[in-house]
């Protein structure tokens, strides 16, 4: 599932740019601009995967499954990814972005060795969030466009670029249901929760195909690199790494 996921949005990337030149040509061609942009303002949509490192992760892959499957594994956290970016371009190739995202899994779990008295599932909802807020630059591998005369500046087609840069997670894993006292074999209701910040360093490349003079479709693959500490409900855990990869693809406007 995971592999196929992948496969789908780099498929989608790599079809954008057919897909590109016809959108462009519907309304006229990328046109012109009068002066080269210095800010662009897009959001993205995509699918996440986490890192899941940490013995909170093991822990919660060793004691419960989903319900009617064999074992909770990493795809069980994978999940939509929703965010944006705003950029200011100081020089021609430069780009000084702040960008906000959002992740959030779901999976209805049940104890994998334990079941109540009426041989029925021990159920909990377990919950994965990640709010990510970064600071970084991005340089672009071909220049933007040309200015081809003193009021008219022309945006190339497809400019592909990388970046990295630093920031901020903030997560939460959450199981809510019922739960197994293993020194009394008492089954109680509860919530059972962690969260932390950590700090984020992150690289990421992608390509910009413009489809008007103001508007850019954007494919971006992102690694991103962060932990935090285990708290409340688990806290006898070591850190939890909240980091992975983000594939995106996005609509972006420039002025």
């Amino acid at each position: 599932m995971r592999t196929s996921l992948i496969v789908a949005v780099f498929a989608a990337s790599l079809l954008a740019p057919a897909v590109a030149p016809a959108a462009a040509s519907a309304q006229g061609g990328s046109g012109f601009l009068f002066n080269r942009p210095k800010i662009s303002l897009s959001v993205r949509g995509g699918y996440a995967l986490p890192s899941t490192g940490g013995e909170l992760f093991s822990f919660a892959q060793d004691e419960f499954i989903p319900l009617g499957a064999d074992t909770l594994s990493t795809l069980d956290f994978d999940a939509p990814y929703l965010g944006g970016e705003l950029a200011i371009r100081p020089w021609e190739r430069w780009d000084i972005a702040l960008g906000v995202g959002w992740t959030r899994s779901r999976a209805l779990t049940e104890y994998r060795r334990w079941i109540d008295a009426d041989d029925n599932p021990i159920e909990q909802e377990t919950t994965f969030q990640v709010v990510y807020g970064t600071l970084g630059a991005k340089y672009a591998l071909a220049e933007r466009g040309r200015r081809i005369s003193r009021l008219a500046w022309v945006p190339n087609r497809f400019v592909p670029w990388v970046g990295g840069g630093l920031g901020i997670s903030s997560y939460e894993f959450t199981q809510v249901g019922d739960f197994v006292d293993t020194s009394t074999f008492e089954i109680f209701p509860d919530a059972l929760q962690t969260k932390d910040e950590g700090l984020i360093l992150y690289a990421n490349a992608g390509i910009d195909f413009t489809v008007a003079k103001n508007a850019l479709v954007i494919a971006e693959a992102r690694y991103t690199y962060s932990s935090a500490d285990v708290r409340g409900s688990y806290l006898l855990f070591n850190d939890v790494d909240v980091g992975g990869l983000q594939l995106m693809l996005g609509l972006g406007f420039q002025f």
